[in-house]
């Protein structure tokens, strides 16, 4: 960033908009110069790999392997993330809502029940189930995940939310007063036009709460 740049952002006289294209632009040209170098570790693991098995030596092979199927994901998403920036690139950056409110009603559901009349989820059924909503350009960032859920004292266990490349976990505290709103932590959220998912990590015992809606608020609210 420019010296005038630097001046005018203390001065508060930058507009969001620009400011958040600059950012963009920064971690694009990052991103331009970390793919190839991680593509050189790629190629110099997957040489030393076949070296390893040449010789024998399988757990040297079985090393170089793991770490470069790491470093094969981790070219594979920054890729994907400089796809996204490009795209964005050019046009006047979108401002985050206040609030995003997920409601049940809107989720797919992989082994976990809508009760409509009572509009929750509820029903988990065990590790993995799960319910997802689509995001629908939501600007890149970090944003603060609120559960507005209830459980019993049979029920609870720990909980996963993730999008396209981050996720976060926490373990859900048992309610005893009915319906609470739960803070869980801040997701980074890449993939503004992906998906949110929010699934069962642990089950307590018969399910895991009656969840009434995701909330996502932008963190520097």
């Amino acid at each position: 960033m420019s010296g005038l740049m630097i001046a005018l952002t203390a001065a508060g006289a930058v507009p969001k908009s620009i400011l958040k294209e600059g950012q963009a632009r920064l971690e694009a040209d990052l991103i331009k110069a970390t793919v190839p170098v991680l593509r050189q570790q790629v190629a110099a693991l997957t040489a030393l790999e076949k070296k390893a098995v040449a010789v024998r030596d399988y757990d040297s092979a079985i090393a170089a392997r793991t770490e470069r199927l790491k470093l094969e994901a981790e070219v594979t998403a920054q890729e994907k993330l400089s796809l996204l920036l490009a795209a964005r690139q050019g046009k006047e950056a979108v401002e985050a809502p206040e609030r995003i409110v997920f409601k049940p009603a809107e989720a797919k559901l992989d082994r976990v029940r809508l009760d409509a009349a009572a509009g929750v989820l509820t029903d988990w059924e065990g590790p993995g189930s799960s319910a997802t909503w689509k995001l629908s350009g939501l600007p890149p960032g970090g944003y603060e995940v609120v559960l507005r859920y209830s459980s019993g004292a049979l029920e609870g266990g720990s909980v996963m939310v993730q999008e396209s490349f981050f996720s976060l976990t926490s373990d859900l505290q048992t309610t005893l007063k009915g319906f609470t709103d739960t803070n869980i932590g801040t997701l980074k959220i890449r993939d503004g036009d992906g998906s949110l998912k929010v699934s069962a990590r642990t089950v307590l015992k018969d399910n895991l709460m009656q969840l009434q809606s995701v909330e996502l608020i932008p963190a520097n609210r």
